[in-house]
């Protein structure tokens, strides 16, 4: 949900008047956009006011609807079926406006990048998403962990603010839950669980017992 409208808060963190798109992009990124926003039925004139970094939130999820992946989300139905039992419930993100300050916050070379990986994602086509996930539900973190890899080499600014600090923010997060009577249950995104930055490999550092099912 938002609490300001969402137009007052793209214009606070997705314009910068003086930098209109076309001034933070090379010619090869500017090629790709346009295959890209062809790609997902996007008007690329559209996109002209903006950062780069609301640019690749639009393309993104407009090649999720493109794609066919429809639906809500883990934390859609989890958080409701969490309201429905009674039971307490937090987000990294408490509403739409934290995201878009989060994500205003970034540097230029950050914000480029977001842009950058998410033309890659798009151009790659669903199928390529598709086999890392099928990968991860049949058990092979393999190419899970690749992708994590290339991401972090091609966007080492970005996969850091992006994935890897917020990985560790979140073990302390984590050991005030499990401190907590009950048991908790943390849903993240799977580029969160892989690598050497990765929760999982996080949570081992800090001498925890991990078990993957």
């Amino acid at each position: 949900m938002y609490k300001e409208p969402q137009g007052t808060l793209i214009q606070r963190y997705g314009i910068d008047p003086a930098r209109p798109l076309d001034t933070w992009l090379d010619a090869q990124d500017k090629a790709r956009l346009v295959k890209a926003a062809s790609d997902c039925k996007v008007k690329l004139d559209e996109l002209a006011p903006y950062k780069p970094w609301i640019v690749g939130a639009s393309l993104q999820d407009s090649f999720y609807r493109v794609s066919g992946w429809t639906g809500k989300s883990a934390r859609e139905v989890l958080a409701a079926s969490a309201v429905q039992a009674g039971k307490p419930w937090h987000c990294e993100f408490e509403d739409k406006d934290d995201v878009m300050a989060w994500f205003g916050g970034m540097t230029p070379l950050q914000d480029t990048q977001f842009l950058r990986y998410v033309l890659d994602e798009v151009l790659a086509g669903p199928s390529a998403d598709t086999r890392i996930f099928k990968a991860w539900g049949a058990g092979q973190r393999g190419p899970a962990e690749e992708e994590v890899k290339r991401y972090g080499l091609a966007y080492p600014e970005l996969a850091r603010r992006l994935t890897f600090a917020r990985n560790q923010a979140w073990l302390s997060r984590f050991e005030t839950m499990l401190d907590s009577p009950g048991t908790p249950l943390v849903v993240v995104g799977l580029y969160h669980m892989v690598g050497p930055f990765g929760i999982l490999a996080l949570a081992r550092q800090k001498g925890w017992t991990v078990a993957v099912a």
